[in-house]
């Protein structure tokens, strides 16, 4: 079996927050297994793992069963986030309408803020 290892991220320079989850969900390292994966499945980054841990011509091979699964994914999610849209857009705009004077307010005792400190520079 093959193993992820904690030098492993940071020798690929992982982000702190990959770095961290790594810490929580595995320890030190992690054997590698359908079972592993599919466990923490929606908690760690396996598309950065497979992108960055499999040699090129297993990227290629990932890369090519990946893009149906991706695709049907945002096919099935679309129509949500079209509804969530719809239904959001009319609190948007009542936010818009109502935090405008806040920011004009906000943007005029910047601007007198910045020419009070630079003209006493």
């Amino acid at each position: 079996m093959k193993t992820i290892t904690l030098d492993m991220l940071y020798a690929l320079d992982a982000c702190q927050t990959e770095v961290s989850r790594f810490i929580r969900l595995f320890g030190q390292s992690v054997e590698v297994t359908p079972e592993a994966c599919a466990a923490v499945a929606g908690q760690f980054n396996w598309g950065w793992a497979a992108f960055n841990l499999l040699p090129s011509p297993l990227w290629d091979e990932y890369a090519r069963q990946h893009a149906p699964l991706w695709h049907e994914y945002v096919r099935q999610c679309n129509p949500l986030w079209d509804e969530h849209n719809r239904q959001c857009a009319p609190l948007w705009d009542t936010y818009d309408r109502q935090c405008a004077p806040l920011l004009a307010e906000y943007d005029r005792q910047c601007a007198a803020l910045f020419a009070a400190l630079y003209l006493a520079s």
